[in-house]
């Protein structure tokens, strides 16, 4: 049985026409036609052409969209879970209460995250010399608060206190985020100096203990960028955590005797 195949030419032109090649998206071009194509110079440049705008038009549609689609994380409601959560500015260490676990929701653990992998390389040589009274709840967050002040400043770094709604608040968001990004990387930078050049202290169970923490920040970003995946905050604590998880990993391996490598901690 002979089947006969109608190619779309123009009457007069041996090429394919307009309306057939902007059609390729949702009508796939027959055999004949795809040969042509081969061998045609001009309908295979407008083919392309036509595909260059197809996915044009679609990368804008998407880009309006996403600029459209609501905020899934707004920094206003980061700042009020942290001042919920632990006092941001400095304040005299107090009494200390039994040490107890307190999980917060996951989307303030993320927003917690940065402090906490900035005050990481400091926690474990504060560790060492602080009296057991220290090592809970608040007392822990001042005490690693100055620490960590300290530690930047003997560094090179400068640091000053910042106080949220007071009269020096940005200008704009995109201020306020540049700010914010500037800082973690001044953070992370220090931290991973003094985590590579601090040898005031070289316990392994301190590098476990701090392994252990990054982990469950890791996992706590992880958590919430599946509900967020784009929000460039979550994914900069993510960041941190991970670049703060390897750093303590090269530290264990230095502070382990040479027989030993690590397998589990």
């Amino acid at each position: 049985m002979q089947v006969d195949t109608q190619v779309d030419m123009q009457p007069s032109n041996p090429h394919l026409t307009t309306e057939r090649v902007a059609a390729f998206d949702h009508e796939p071009f027959t055999a004949e036609e795809l040969a042509h194509l081969a061998g045609c110079e001009a309908c295979r440049a407008e083919r392309d052409a036509v595909a260059a705008l197809v996915g044009l038009a679609g990368a804008l549609g998407q880009r309006e969209s996403d600029a459209q689609a609501p905020r899934l994380v707004e920094w206003e409601q980061i700042a009020a879970g942290l001042r919920g959560d632990t006092p941001v500015v400095s304040a005299p260490v107090r009494a200390a209460a039994p040490a107890r676990r307190h999980w917060a929701p996951l989307f303030r653990q993320a927003a917690a995250a940065l402090l906490l992998v900035a005050g990481g390389a400091v926690v474990g040589r504060l560790t060492g010399t602080m009296s057991a009274a220290r090592a809970s709840g608040a007392s822990l967050a001042d005490a690693s608060l100055g620490a960590v002040a300290e530690s930047l400043d003997a560094a090179g770094v400068a640091v000053r206190p910042v106080a949220f709604g007071n009269e020096k608040d940005f200008g704009s968001v995109d201020e306020a985020t540049g700010v914010l990004f500037r800082a973690q990387r001044d953070y992370e930078r220090a931290s991973l100096w003094l985590a590579s050049n601090d040898t005031t202290l070289r316990d392994s169970e301190v590098y476990r203990t701090r392994l252990a923490a990054l982990d469950q920040m890791m996992e706590a970003s992880r958590a919430a960028l599946r509900d967020a995946p784009q929000d460039p905050v979550l994914n900069h604590y993510y960041l941190a955590a991970y670049t703060a998880r390897e750093a303590t990993l090269q530290a264990l391996g230095g502070a382990l005797p040479v027989d030993k490598i690590i397998e589990r901690y």
